[in-house]
């Protein structure tokens, strides 16, 4: 019988850069840049026709500029794109530009196209090397950092995926010139979640910012963008600091889901047709609600998230789209389930939260 006990040195977590420019023109002044792409011989871009219109021939030049060989994949829009169909086009894609481990894939777009690019890039050839280069503000501050990656089956979000760092995260805020103003919105969403679980001074902050006096000189972005550096790289500080010590989403990093169980389940009910940002602040809503009810947090926690929600978008927030049994069926196959009880971030205090074991029917009768 074998009694020797052999155990792997190798670090399988690759940590990575985020590097923060000015605009596409700053990735050949930025020598620590010009050193992470130069050893490619080939650049695969993935992206959307939407993104593609105002960035595509930008980051194009910059790369031939560099003298690195450009090729291109373009999508549709939108959180449909996550599926096995688009995925085998990718690859059948990289094998027609004969992409090789020594190449590397660049995510050019919004949450869907890193989701989609990271997926590819971890399973092509056992995986190659991808960047992020993140086109929306709530990309940038949530689904580019932490690795995580995958495809939708069945309305069933992310239910098939893998964790795989990026060589590089880089964040371009002066792209925000071009967002929607709902992007705005989702981003104020996205700061929200983190402010509850790790950062009640940033929560101060997002309160002075949606609470700002809009008319037709002074919206919420024109205020918002004032602050835009200090709240991405706070935010991304944040999450960096959790990811880190759990990269694998097996304990703390889990708080990181606050409002992502009842958003995810609205996601998928709604077959896509809202948000993530719209669907998590529901999400966010209904766990403060169901944090005052089982005593984790008083009514003035409760309230005050509540009513940041309400300000950011409107009295409808409150609604969950379906009846709880209807959204319990698509939180059975949550990622966070096991059998009949799943993990569920709650809220103490701004700042704070916890991770619960609940049963999934109790949770529909508290939802």
């Amino acid at each position: 019988m074998l009694s020797k006990k052999l155990k792997s040195k190798v670090n399988l977590v690759e940590k990575y850069q985020v590097y923060f420019c000015e605009q596409f023109d700053d990735f050949s002044k930025n020598m620590a840049l010009v050193e992470l792409l130069t050893p490619y011989k080939k650049i695969h871009i993935i992206t959307d026709r939407n993104v593609a219109d105002y960035y595509l021939e930008n980051l194009r030049n910059v790369l031939n500029d560099i003298g690195i060989s450009v090729s291109v994949s373009i999508l549709v829009p939108g959180e449909r794109i996550k599926n096995i169909e688009n995925y085998t086009v990718l690859v059948e894609d990289l094998m027609k530009n004969s992409i090789s481990r020594r190449d590397v894939i660049i995510a050019l777009g919004g949450g869907a196209v890193g989701d989609l690019a990271g997926f590819v890039a971890g399973t092509y050839m056992r995986g190659i090397d991808f960047i992020n280069v993140p086109t929306t503000l709530l990309a940038m501050v949530d689904s580019s950092i932490g690795g995580k990656s995958g495809l939708n089956v069945k309305n069933i979000k992310n239910i098939v995926g893998l964790i795989k760092n990026p060589k590089a995260n880089i964040i371009i805020p002066d792209l925000m010139n071009t967002v929607r103003e709902d992007d705005f919105t989702d981003t104020l969403s996205e700061l929200i979640k983190i402010a509850i679980i790790r950062d009640a001074k940033l929560f101060e902050k997002l309160e002075d910012i949606i609470s700002f006096d809009i008319d037709e000189k002074n919206t919420r972005e024109t205020f918002f963008r004032e602050d835009i550096k200090l709240l991405l790289m706070r935010c991304v500080e944040n999450k960096l600091a959790i990811v880190d010590e759990d990269i694998y989403d097996k304990g703390v990093r889990r708080v990181l889901n606050l409002g992502h169980t009842v958003g995810h389940a609205i996601e998928s009910y709604m077959n896509y047709d809202i948000s993530h940002g719209l669907a998590v602040a529901k999400g966010m809503y209904a766990i403060a609600d169901i944090s005052e009810q089982m005593e984790f947090c008083d009514k003035k926690t409760s309230n005050r998230i509540k009513s940041l929600l309400t300000l950011l978008y409107g009295k409808h927030i409150s609604d969950k789209e379906a009846t709880s049994q209807q959204l319990i069926e698509y939180i059975r196959h949550d990622k966070k389930s096991d059998s009949d009880e799943i993990d569920v971030v709650l809220i103490k205090k701004i700042g704070q939260c916890e991770i619960v074991k609940m049963d999934i029917s109790e949770f529909g009768n508290l939802l």
